[in-house]
């Protein structure tokens, strides 16, 4: 990917580290982003650069990150037209710019993560530098946190590529110089991992080459804000729609049959709440998937390949195995009309916010422990229903 635009005050030429920070508006955190990161690169005896891809903020972005205390560690600021816009976006011009700079490593944090700390870069990297080429994060928050992760993203993986990588979209991730090289290989890139989805198009890419991968906890709980373009519905749509795109084009998966474990780096640390909060606004939800059934019940009805599964889809129990069966059925529909993938999407999040229901009905009065035994069953039902569609 070419370049738009560049600001490289120290004409730097060459690093073996680079930590990628993608952002758009995010005046508010980035210096603190950029400081800690130099921090954790400054415990490396390694040349070290840190990279701000943004989207043409409107903002004081660029301003504040070139002028933020990086303890004399080098900063590049790139920026893609202002028309463009997208995580992926950001992320190919930080592989771009590291491959120029033929950089041994690259670590990617999200620009507005104020819990952020030196230890997270050392955790990230330290698998890269050990022969691994991609580390996913495992951050410390509760189970009842990133949902779209825990019921779809995790389980699907899981099932379909045979690698229980806990976190395959998390923001937060190292990339080895030669998993960056195919990755640029592969544009243009879906578009979909041009935006929300592109951290599970890098995952799925790395397991479907079979390069070494490994999970890291990074210390603490990850927390940060919305971003400024992300909903739950862009990031269901563009995460689903990036992964049945890469079942088409990364068809090996069909030849997995039952999935395996993936190293972990470091030791769980931070604490997790007992049980749900009990003050959990359901309406909400209730009201977004009420609104939209009838619609989604009647589309999926049209179709062989999903019509069966839906004779109790109008009530709110959307348990393990309608799930399971509905998304992978999903897939098989796509397969055969690619056309209607907008429309199978949109009917699919309108069934995910049932299927959220379903989980914190079920979930309220459970601890940690017994969520994450309620997320592996799911998972285990997943790798069940797989056989429908191979």
């Amino acid at each position: 990917m070419s370049i738009y635009l560049e600001d490289n005050p120290a004409q730097i030429t060459k690093a073996d580290l680079v930590v990628g920070i993608p952002s758009w508006r995010e005046e508010a955190t980035i210096a603190l982003v950029a400081e800690q990161a130099a921090l954790g690169l400054k415990r490396y005896n390694q040349t070290s650069v840190i990279i701000n891809s943004d989207n043409n903020s409107d903002d004081n972005t660029k301003a504040l990150f070139m002028g933020a205390n990086t303890h004399g560690i080098p900063a590049i600021y790139l920026s893609t037209p202002p028309e463009i816009r997208g995580k992926g976006t950001n992320l190919l011009q930080i592989f771009s710019k590291a491959a120029q700079l033929e950089a041994k490593a690259v670590v990617v944090v999200e620009a507005d993560v104020t819990s952020v700390r030196p230890s997270w870069i050392t955790s990230l990297l330290e698998p890269i530098l050990n022969g691994h080429d991609l580390t996913t994060p495992l951050y410390a928050n509760p189970k009842h946190q990133a949902l779209l992760t825990n019921l779809a993203l995790y389980p699907l993986l899981r099932c379909l590529w045979g690698r229980r990588v806990q976190q395959p979209s998390g923001g937060e991730r190292a990339l080895s110089a030669r998993l960056v090289k195919k990755l640029l290989k592969k544009e243009p890139w879906p578009a979909a991992a041009l935006g929300a989805g592109v951290d599970i198009f890098i995952t799925i890419t790395a397991i479907s080459l079979g390069l070494p991968l490994c999970q890291s906890y990074v210390g603490n709980s990850k927390v940060h804000k919305q971003s400024a373009d992300a909903t739950p519905s862009s990031a269901f749509s563009g995460t689903m729609a990036t992964l049945f795109q890469l079942m088409l084009a990364c068809p090996n998966w069909q030849d997995v049959r039952w999935s395996r474990p993936t190293a972990v780096y470091g030791m769980k640390q931070g604490r997790q709440s007992n049980t749900l909060d009990h003050a959990t606004d359901l309406k909400p939800l209730q009201q977004r998937y009420s609104a939209g059934k009838a619609a989604a019940w009647e589309f999926f009805l049209n179709f062989p390949e999903t019509a069966g599964l839906l004779k109790d889809a109008r009530q709110n129990d959307i348990d393990h195995a309608l799930w399971a069966n509905l998304l992978l059925a999903s897939f098989k529909l796509y397969r055969g009309q690619p056309q209607l993938l907008e429309k199978i999407i949109t009917a699919l999040e309108t069934f995910f916010w049932g299927r959220l229901l379903y989980f914190f009905h079920q979930t309220t009065q459970l601890n940690s422990q017994q969520i994450e035994d309620f997320i592996e069953k799911q998972c285990s039902i997943f790798e069940e229903c797989k056989a429908c569609i191979t």
